[in-house]
């Protein structure tokens, strides 16, 4: 129906209208579906861009994996098992956001009108209304994950600044390097399956350490505190920063994905 059909049909009055909806499958062999051609929310929350950068950013480096032989095809499966069911709480949000924004009840907007901008007024309050979590935090608990879970596996790791082995202040991001990464408290126990394949590991200190050669300062005091209160002193990192598997001290970690190939593992047989 178009528009002006839209229009003529409802007559006349004020009607409340929300464009909502999802793709039944976000993939159908090698067609895949991102933004706002698989899902469509309202805007009332300023998410809708940023759901499709999150789509992007969890298939693109799956789909460079498959293609240079890295991770078998069926990883792809796994976008959609991942990115569905955040997105859909993202939404649900956003939709009850603009219902309190929109509503039209005379009691409930005197209500409204005069309790949010009280509350505007108490020192600190918009800050913690910006840091908390009313946009959910996506944290994956279906697709590319190792079994058994942990209470760290399908998060993102926390992006504070660190200090690398120069002395220079980077973005966690930035010396992560972009690739698959064993992240690790000090010097925690060897993972030598891991290693094997040639996934690098990276060492945490802890503020006022000294910069060393494969490791990190947490400068920002946030990566210690977060292994602490998860219970692990290893992460395996997917490239998208993500926990694809964590071990307390001692500990295993899980081993990595069927058919797992890095690049650095293929050229060394190359070579051979």
């Amino acid at each position: 129906m178009s528009e002006k059909s839209a229009a003529e049909s409802a007559g006349g009055g004020t009607y409340d209208v929300a464009v909502i909806g999802f793709a039944a499958r976000f993939r159908v062999g090698r067609v895949f579906l991102a933004g706002d051609a698989a899902h469509a929310m309202p805007p009332w929350i300023g998410q809708g861009m940023a759901a499709g950068v999150r789509d992007a950013a969890n298939l693109c480096w799956k789909l460079r994996a498959v293609l240079r032989g890295e991770l078998p095809e069926s990883v792809l499966d796994s976008y959609e098992a991942e990115r569905k069911p955040h997105v859909k709480e993202v939404t649900r949000r956003a939709v009850f956001v603009g219902r309190m924004i929109t509503e039209r009840r005379r009691a409930v907007t005197r209500t409204r009108d005069a309790v949010m901008p009280a509350l505007s007024r108490i020192g600190g309050f918009s800050d913690w209304l910006q840091d908390s979590d009313w946009i959910p935090v996506a944290r994956y608990a279906d697709g590319l994950q190792a079994r058994p879970r942990t209470k760290a596996t399908g998060h993102q790791i926390p992006q504070p600044r660190v200090t690398g082995p120069g002395g220079e202040r980077v973005r966690l991001d930035d010396a992560l390097g972009g690739g698959w990464l064993l992240l690790q408290l000090g010097s925690a126990s060897p993972q030598l399956a891991w290693q094997r394949l040639g996934v690098p590991s990276l060492a945490v200190l802890p503020v006022g350490s000294r910069p060393a050669e494969g490791a990190v300062v947490d400068s920002d005091g946030v990566l210690l505190p977060w292994l602490m209160e998860h219970n692990v002193t290893t992460l395996a990192l997917r490239p998208d920063a993500y926990v694809y598997a964590a071990a307390p001290a001692g500990a295993r970690l899980p081993p990595p994905p069927a058919g797992f190939a890095p690049e650095s593992r293929q050229a060394t047989s190359t070579a051979k």
